[in-house]
Protein backbone atom coordinates (compact mmCIF):
# COMPACT_ATOMS: atom_id res chain seq x y z
CA UNK A 1 0.00 0.00 0.00
CA UNK A 2 1.33 3.33 -0.83
CA UNK A 3 1.92 5.82 1.69
CA UNK A 4 -0.47 9.15 1.25
CA UNK A 5 1.55 12.37 -0.04
CA UNK A 6 1.69 15.29 2.45
CA UNK A 7 2.23 18.53 1.70
CA UNK A 8 5.61 18.40 3.16
CA UNK A 9 6.37 15.90 0.82
CA UNK A 10 5.12 17.99 -2.25
CA UNK A 11 7.42 21.27 -0.55
CA UNK A 12 10.41 18.93 -0.02
CA UNK A 13 9.83 17.40 -3.86
CA UNK A 14 9.94 20.95 -5.30
CA UNK A 15 12.36 22.54 -2.82
CA UNK A 16 14.76 19.45 -4.12
CA UNK A 17 14.23 20.38 -7.84
CA UNK A 18 14.01 23.84 -8.01
CA UNK A 19 17.57 25.61 -8.90
CA UNK A 20 18.08 28.42 -6.70
CA UNK A 21 16.75 26.56 -3.66
CA UNK A 22 19.50 23.80 -4.34
CA UNK A 23 22.23 26.36 -5.31
CA UNK A 24 21.07 28.53 -1.83
CA UNK A 25 21.74 24.69 0.13
CA UNK A 26 24.73 24.25 -0.91
CA UNK A 27 26.31 27.50 -0.66
CA UNK A 28 25.28 27.17 3.13
CA UNK A 29 26.55 23.23 3.43
CA UNK A 30 30.16 25.29 1.90
CA UNK A 31 29.55 28.02 4.49
CA UNK A 32 29.03 25.56 6.98
CA UNK A 33 32.25 23.10 6.16
CA UNK A 34 34.60 26.19 6.04
CA UNK A 35 33.14 27.13 9.56
CA UNK A 36 33.67 24.06 10.61
CA UNK A 37 37.00 23.31 8.77
CA UNK A 38 38.39 26.94 10.29
CA UNK A 39 37.17 25.97 13.94
CA UNK A 40 38.74 22.22 13.42
CA UNK A 41 42.23 23.89 12.62
CA UNK A 42 41.96 26.77 15.20
CA UNK A 43 41.22 24.28 18.12
CA UNK A 44 44.47 22.36 16.47
CA UNK A 45 46.57 25.20 16.68
CA UNK A 46 45.55 26.56 20.07
CA UNK A 47 46.68 23.13 21.20
CA UNK A 48 50.23 22.76 19.19
CA UNK A 49 50.92 26.13 20.53
CA UNK A 50 50.06 25.34 24.00
CA UNK A 51 47.16 28.42 24.50
CA UNK A 52 45.91 27.08 27.66
CA UNK A 53 49.34 27.39 29.25
CA UNK A 54 49.49 30.75 27.67
CA UNK A 55 45.85 31.75 28.94
CA UNK A 56 47.11 30.65 32.63
CA UNK A 57 50.00 32.61 32.71
CA UNK A 58 48.43 35.73 30.97
CA UNK A 59 45.43 35.46 34.04
CA UNK A 60 48.65 34.61 36.42
CA UNK A 61 50.54 37.94 36.04
CA UNK A 62 47.08 39.54 35.36
CA UNK A 63 46.21 38.75 39.32
CA UNK A 64 50.23 39.87 40.29
CA UNK A 65 50.03 43.19 38.12
CA UNK A 66 46.71 44.75 39.51
CA UNK A 67 48.38 45.93 42.86
CA UNK A 68 51.09 47.67 41.23
CA UNK A 69 48.94 49.09 38.38
CA UNK A 70 46.49 50.21 40.92
CA UNK A 71 49.46 51.54 43.19
CA UNK A 72 50.43 53.50 39.86
CA UNK A 73 46.99 54.78 38.73
CA UNK A 74 46.75 56.01 42.60
CA UNK A 75 50.41 57.82 42.62
CA UNK A 76 49.82 59.15 39.32
CA UNK A 77 46.43 60.60 39.46
CA UNK A 78 47.30 62.40 43.17
CA UNK A 79 49.09 64.67 41.02
CA UNK A 80 46.38 66.52 39.76
CA UNK A 81 43.41 65.48 41.94
CA UNK A 82 41.98 64.83 45.22
CA UNK A 83 44.53 61.91 46.02
CA UNK A 84 41.77 60.60 48.62
CA UNK A 85 38.74 61.04 45.74
CA UNK A 86 40.93 59.05 43.48
CA UNK A 87 42.52 56.79 45.69
CA UNK A 88 39.10 55.45 46.89
CA UNK A 89 37.62 54.91 43.27
CA UNK A 90 40.54 53.12 42.18
CA UNK A 91 40.65 50.79 45.43
CA UNK A 92 37.19 50.64 45.00
CA UNK A 93 37.14 49.35 41.38
CA UNK A 94 40.09 47.36 42.13
CA UNK A 95 39.28 45.21 44.88
CA UNK A 96 35.63 44.77 43.08
CA UNK A 97 37.19 42.69 40.42
CA UNK A 98 39.69 40.69 42.87
CA UNK A 99 38.40 37.46 43.67
CA UNK A 100 38.53 36.99 47.60
CA UNK A 101 38.04 33.89 49.79
CA UNK A 102 35.93 35.81 51.98
CA UNK A 103 34.85 39.89 52.70
CA UNK A 104 37.09 40.34 55.58
CA UNK A 105 39.65 39.50 53.24
CA UNK A 106 39.03 42.59 51.51
CA UNK A 107 39.56 44.72 53.97
CA UNK A 108 42.19 43.62 55.13
CA UNK A 109 43.68 43.78 51.62
CA UNK A 110 41.93 47.97 51.38
CA UNK A 111 43.67 48.96 54.86
CA UNK A 112 47.18 47.32 53.25
CA UNK A 113 47.20 49.37 50.54
CA UNK A 114 45.84 52.34 52.36
CA UNK A 115 48.49 51.74 54.77
CA UNK A 116 51.32 51.31 51.97
CA UNK A 117 50.25 54.43 50.41
CA UNK A 118 50.10 56.73 53.75
CA UNK A 119 53.82 55.72 54.79
CA UNK A 120 55.22 56.11 51.25
CA UNK A 121 53.86 59.27 50.75
CA UNK A 122 54.71 60.55 47.27
CA UNK A 123 55.85 58.38 44.89
CA UNK A 124 59.52 59.17 43.50
CA UNK A 125 61.43 58.11 40.65
CA UNK A 126 62.73 54.90 41.70
CA UNK A 127 59.27 53.15 43.01
CA UNK A 128 57.53 54.23 40.11
CA UNK A 129 59.88 52.44 37.79
CA UNK A 130 59.72 49.59 40.37
CA UNK A 131 56.47 49.09 39.96
CA UNK A 132 56.04 49.71 36.21
CA UNK A 133 58.32 46.64 36.06
CA UNK A 134 56.22 44.85 38.42
CA UNK A 135 53.29 45.38 36.65
CA UNK A 136 54.56 44.92 32.94
CA UNK A 137 54.37 41.16 34.01
CA UNK A 138 50.99 40.87 32.50
CA UNK A 139 52.58 42.70 29.41
CA UNK A 140 55.32 40.26 28.64
CA UNK A 141 52.57 37.36 29.13
CA UNK A 142 50.64 38.86 26.30
CA UNK A 143 53.35 39.43 24.19
CA UNK A 144 54.81 36.11 24.75
CA UNK A 145 51.53 34.47 23.99
CA UNK A 146 51.15 36.68 20.49
CA UNK A 147 54.37 35.53 19.55
CA UNK A 148 53.72 32.02 20.31
CA UNK A 149 50.30 32.38 17.92
CA UNK A 150 52.13 33.57 14.82
CA UNK A 151 54.88 31.38 15.47
CA UNK A 152 57.79 34.34 15.92
CA UNK A 153 60.66 33.01 16.68
CA UNK A 154 63.02 35.77 17.19
CA UNK A 155 63.28 37.45 20.48
CA UNK A 156 65.08 40.55 21.25
CA UNK A 157 67.47 41.40 24.56
CA UNK A 158 66.07 41.25 27.99
CA UNK A 159 66.37 45.10 28.43
CA UNK A 160 64.62 45.58 24.93
CA UNK A 161 61.60 43.03 25.74
CA UNK A 162 61.40 45.15 29.17
CA UNK A 163 61.44 48.48 27.44
CA UNK A 164 58.59 47.14 25.19
CA UNK A 165 56.41 45.74 28.02
CA UNK A 166 57.41 48.92 30.14
CA UNK A 167 55.81 51.18 27.49
CA UNK A 168 53.07 48.65 26.57
CA UNK A 169 52.19 49.07 30.47
CA UNK A 170 52.16 52.47 30.62
CA UNK A 171 49.85 53.27 27.87
CA UNK A 172 52.71 53.97 24.72
CA UNK A 173 53.12 51.03 22.23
Amino acid sequence: MARPRLAADSLFHWMRHHHAVTALWRHARRLLDRVLLTTWRAAVEFVDDRGHRDAAQIAFFAALSLIPLALLLIGSFGFAFEPTEIRDRILATVLDNIPLAEDNNRAELERTIVDSLASAGRLGILPILLLIVAASGVMSALRHAINQAWDIESRPPLLRRKALDGRSCSGRS
